[in-house]
């Protein structure tokens, strides 16, 4: 009863974009190894030696070590 046999046609489509994340803000200076290049960010952290994210590089123990080339901590400097 409800049917006349008829379709109408479907509206027009309309794209729509994702709204992109917030882009993360630093939370402390990043550090380069002297050695080997790596580049400590302290919004990561060091998942390796247990360093949680948001460490930053001041706060890190002083027995840490490069995860790529076992330099010490005083061979890091201010990127």
């Amino acid at each position: 009863a409800l049917d006349t046999g008829e379709k109408q046609p479907a509206p027009p489509m309309v794209k729509m974009k994702r709204p992109r994340p917030p882009k993360e803000e630093p939370i402390g200076k990043r550090y380069v190894c002297g050695g080997c290049g790596y580049e400590y960010v302290p919004e990561v952290g060091d998942e390796a030696a247990e360093i949680a994210p948001g460490t930053l590089f001041e706060k890190l123990p002083e027995d840490w070590v490069c995860p790529e080339c076992g330099e010490g901590k005083d061979h890091f400097i201010p990127a």
